[in-house]
């Protein structure tokens, strides 16, 4: 064996040993912070948690289910669920965002739902009181 082909073993025997250190820490990095072991499964993959966010967030706007947006939040929910068990937090942040997003902006509807009622219903009370003001105001003439 010449110098140089003992200089190339050393620097596989290091780039081996640099990348077993690596995967050392961040198997430990994945243990301290309670990630499961499923995280690198085949199918519960970033691809997968990225799709049910997708849908999650479809979901959340009506594209998928046009029922009641409770509802659409309940299945939200559950889809965050799952993801937080499969350890993709970033994802159930994402759409701890779109629920809230949908929160304000359904309370926002709600809100002239009922303001327009009152409306609705002082229309109807205030008008008989006006034309009384007016007949009363028509007679003392």
């Amino acid at each position: 064996m010449n110098c140089s082909e003992s200089k190339f073993l050393s620097v596989n025997r290091v780039f081996s040993v640099v990348s077993i250190v690596s995967l050392l820490k961040s198997l430990c990095f994945r243990l301290v912070l309670g990630f499961p072991s499923c995280i690198d499964s085949d199918f519960y993959n970033v691809a997968w948690a990225n799709s049910k966010l997708r849908f999650a967030i479809a979901n959340l706007q009506g594209k998928y289910e046009k029922s009641i947006w409770k509802r659409r939040l309940q299945t939200a929910l559950i889809v965050k669920d799952e993801l937080l068990e499969h350890g993709y937090r970033w994802q159930a942040e994402k759409i701890d965002f779109w629920i809230h997003r949908l929160e304000k902006k359904e309370k926002a509807k709600d809100k002239a739902r009922l303001e327009k009622q009152e409306r609705a219903k002082s229309r109807f009370t205030a008008a008989p009181a006006a034309d009384l003001r007016e007949r009363e105001e028509e007679a003392s003439f």
